[in-house]
């Protein structure tokens, strides 16, 4: 293979935290250095002579990623840098940011490098910031700003029609005196899990504030909301366990509909 000038192997090599891949017009790999294998697990050995969508490409990317690399060979339209979710030796996905350098070596060939810059933890962290703004902490329904943002955009939007409860526990206040505030929280929990039993993937529940919660339903046929809605109420005629004793709580419900 003509590799391109020996200083810029040696540039890449040393880059420790970045995974460098090489490939040649038919998008086999002719360069893989050792942050690649500590990234995505394939030796050296193991990946030379392979084609990139056999590797680390997800099958769902497999068809843009070589009509990308066509592109760029065929058209000179480059693959902009980005962050992508690549795959490792296992399957299991690997976020990254993503450059690609096209070079030409001395013989006219063109061989693609790509610089891949592993952002798992940004992306964690990313993703836990988007969780605080968006989700209950105690229960993990959406919050108050969430939902309203959903009923805003159900208005709007082509579904004809949907149903909003909104919920209260009765005589809540008692649980927090009796039993104290970390009970109080369990119980919130609890009646969180058992409000989303029956409900579908469309459907929505969040806490709207202490001891209140909103359920959207939008999966089903507005005329079977009311029929649900009674499920919920008569699923409370179970008792919750709660620090190993078992409590009796009923639920308030009113119901609206859309339009």
């Amino acid at each position: 293979t003509n590799l391109p000038d020996v200083r810029f192997l040696e540039l890449i090599e040393s880059l420790s935290k970045v995974a460098v891949q090489g490939y040649n017009r038919h998008r086999e790999v002719i360069y893989w250095n050792k942050a690649s294998t500590f990234l995505y697990g394939y030796t050296q050995t193991e990946a030379l002579g392979k084609k990139l969508e056999d590797l680390i490409i997800p099958p769902s990317m497999k068809k843009d990623v070589i009509e990308a690399h066509k592109n760029w060979l065929e058209h000179n339209i480059p693959i902009p840098s980005s962050e992508l979710t690549l795959q490792n030796i296992k399957g299991q996905p690997v976020p990254v940011f993503s450059s690609h350098v096209l070079l030409k070596t001395r013989g006219d060939e063109f061989e693609m490098f790509c610089l891949d810059i592993d952002i798992s933890e940004q992306v964690s962290v990313r993703k836990a910031l988007e969780k605080m703004v968006s989700y209950d902490p105690i229960t993990n329904c959406l919050n108050r700003h969430s939902i309203e943002l959903v009923i805003n955009e159900l208005i709007t939007s082509s579904i004809k029609d949907f149903s909003l409860l909104f919920i209260d526990i009765d005589r809540f206040k008692d649980v927090n005196d009796v039993f104290g505030y970390e009970s109080g929280d369990e119980l919130l929990l609890k009646v969180s899990e058992r409000l989303s039993t029956p409900l579908e993937k469309t459907d929505y529940i969040a806490r709207f504030s202490a001891d209140e919660f909103i359920v959207i339903l939008s999966s089903k046929p507005s005329s079977n909301h009311e029929k649900l809605t009674q499920l919920l109420v008569d699923s409370f005629n179970s008792p919750l366990k709660l620090h190993d004793q078992l409590i009796f709580i009923s639920i308030s419900v009113g119901i609206c509909r859309f339009p």
